[in-house]
């Protein structure tokens, strides 16, 4: 798998949604988000099961990248893969994995 195969999911980028072949042939999709950004999280939401519709778009895993788990308010893992309704995914494999924000790395996984 390259790079191309990856697609990355993040606040900003549901302009360009449309776009139909930006993501064909993708392998791979990743949902970086802020735990502690609460007001997103349905965004988030509405943005992946909106790619989970297209039938061309049906031989892809899910990594959710919870950032920010070493901050206070910080959503849980539990509150996350509830909140992104993650387990009524059953036509795709998923892993939500835990990591903080590091100055010196970006995001390191724990």
């Amino acid at each position: 798998m390259d790079i191309k195969s990856i697609f990355v999911i993040a606040l900003g980028l549901e302009s360009w949604w449309p776009r139909k072949t930006y993501y064909h042939g993708t392998h791979a999709v990743i949902v970086v988000m802020d735990c502690t950004d609460r007001a997103r999280i349905t965004l988030i939401k509405d943005q992946l099961f909106r790619l989970l519709r297209h039938e061309d778009r049906q031989h892809f895993v899910i990594l959710v990248f919870a950032n920010k788990q070493d901050i206070k308010d910080a959503k849980t893992l539990a509150e996350i893969t509830d909140a992104l309704s993650l387990r009524c995914i059953k036509t795709h494999d998923w892993h939500i994995q835990a990591c903080v924000h590091s100055p010196d790395t970006h995001c390191t996984m724990v």
